[in-house]
């Protein structure tokens, strides 16, 4: 330990151990005797100072002052309600498969069904927070608990293929306010099973949306969807592609959808509608194609950011795609800028002969020349494989300005639109050499299919 000398001979003899100015420092096993106040300097502290800082003996009276405040607060009792449904399987089955819950337990309450009664129905609510169904199953209820969370897609796979009546008991045990657990029976067929159930407050609130505008027939809406939902893209990157585009205005309702390469429109006619716009996107679309029936009534409007179908038992909902469509009106020709037009007298039969000469187009582009004049010939060429050619049948016309075009287009483009013909007649109308092709089909007088060229 170094020290502040008065004079060089301290030091030395400090350094000696002669005289220094420390006491030595202890052997490793000598013990270091215990701190007293008799080492401290009576000018520093206080004799018995260090008393306020040793720790304090919890006493028998503070004990009991905690004890009698524990006893002050006692917890609430368990409390179980019950709820007791009967109804038909197959009716409730129906309404779980026309539910959309998320497939990802990302948000567990997300995969279940809501069972919410009202009177002599059961409503079978369900979301993935894009879309919702509210479903009405005819039921006998006692209830007892309300609301009730179900698991969507268990529940499916057992009540499969079962028929007759379905039982359903639930349980719910609270504590005070405080949800603790809940249980749900199904009877049916002669079993039983026990599923567990989550609390029913967090269940998302469906979104309101305002009363329906006007009303259309269920299945022109489910037709005039799948002939425009081919042209959706899915390239998620594409957002606003993703859906076909809902215009209200002028006694109908026109329903557009394009990716990019091809662009169809339809429309519905209606009696006095509402002037309104929305972006619906294509996973509600294939629900509607798959369960619209019967007379809907639709909600569509440029003041809500939703969109809802309403039929006999099912209201359906979904978010609206925010973004600008595309202005389809652009890249629409004129009917009056159209030089040449080729009439075929049965789509299936231009098909059947696309689909042969396609074999041997490029296996990226599958590119197709039509060569029109006079007649229509059908061209595909491959540096790998070789080339086809066929004349097919068709009715053509054209201007003194344009007696021959020579085009190419993709061949599955154009056979998703020979489909919506089916046997039935078809129109190949273009303008010149690179600009689109519209394809119509006279049976239905409001479609239109607008095709991009490639270059051959």
């Amino acid at each position: 330990m170094n020290c502040i000398p008065e004079d060089d001979a301290h030091t030395e003899e400090c350094i000696k151990g002669i005289n220094p100015c420390y006491p030595p420092a202890p052997d490793d096993d000598t013990p270091i005797p215990p701190f007293s106040e008799d080492d401290l300097d009576p000018g520093e502290l206080e004799p018995g100072e260090l008393d306020k800082f040793a720790p304090q003996a919890q006493t028998d009276d503070d004990d009991d002052e905690d004890t009698e405040e524990d006893n002050t607060a006692p917890k609430p009792e368990p409390v179980t309600t019950s709820s007791v449904i009967v109804m038909d399987v197959k009716e409730f089955r129906a309404a779980l498969e026309l539910a959309v819950t998320e497939k990802k337990a990302t948000i567990p309450v997300l995969t279940a069904v809501c069972l919410e009664p009202h009177g002599s129905s059961l409503h079978v609510i369900s979301t993935d927070l894009d879309k919702s169904t509210i479903t009405e199953v005819p039921a006998m209820i006692d209830d007892g608990t309300g609301r009730i969370l179900l698991p969507h897609r268990k529940t499916l796979e057992l009540l499969k293929g079962e028929t007759g009546i379905l039982r359903l008991t639930a349980s719910i045990t609270t504590r005070g306010d405080t949800f603790s657990h809940a249980w749900v029976k199904l009877e049916v067929g002669g079993l039983e099973y026990d599923v567990p159930s989550m609390n029913p407050a967090h269940f998302p609130v469906l979104p309101e949306v305002p009363k329906s505008a006007f009303t259309i027939p269920g299945a022109d809406l489910k037709a005039v969807i799948g002939r425009v939902m081919v042209c959706i893209s899915q390239e998620a990157s594409r957002y606003t592609l993703n859906g076909a585009q809902f215009e209200a205005d002028k006694n109908k309702l026109l329903i557009v959808g394009t990716d990019g390469h091809r662009l169809a429109l339809d429309s519905i006619p209606v009696r006095r509608i509402p002037k309104g716009k929305a972006l619906i996107p294509r996973d509600a679309l294939a629900w509607l194609y798959k369960q619209a029936t019967g007379d809907v009534d639709v909600t569509l409007g440029e003041d809500t950011s939703y969109f809802r179908v309403v039929d006999a038992h099912t209201t359906f909902i979904t978010r609206n795609v925010k973004g600008q469509f595309p202005n389809y009106q652009a890249i629409t020709p004129r009917k009056e800028s159209l030089t040449m037009v080729a009439s075929f007298p049965s789509a299936d039969e231009l098909a059947k002969t696309l689909t042969k000469v396609a074999r041997m187009a490029d296996e990226r582009s599958g590119a197709v020349k039509f060569a029109i004049n006079g007649a229509c010939v059908l061209s595909a060429s491959s540096s790998d494989i070789g080339k086809a050619s066929a004349t097919v049948k068709a009715v053509i016309t054209h201007s003194d300005e344009m007696p021959e075009i020579v085009t190419g287009f993709n061949s599955g483009y154009v056979l998703d639109a020979l489909k919506v013909a089916g046997k039935s007649p078809v129109v190949l109308s273009l303008k010149d050499n690179q600009s689109a092709g519209v394809i119509t089909v006279p049976s239905i007088p409001d479609y239109s299919y607008i095709l991009m060229p490639m270059r051959m």
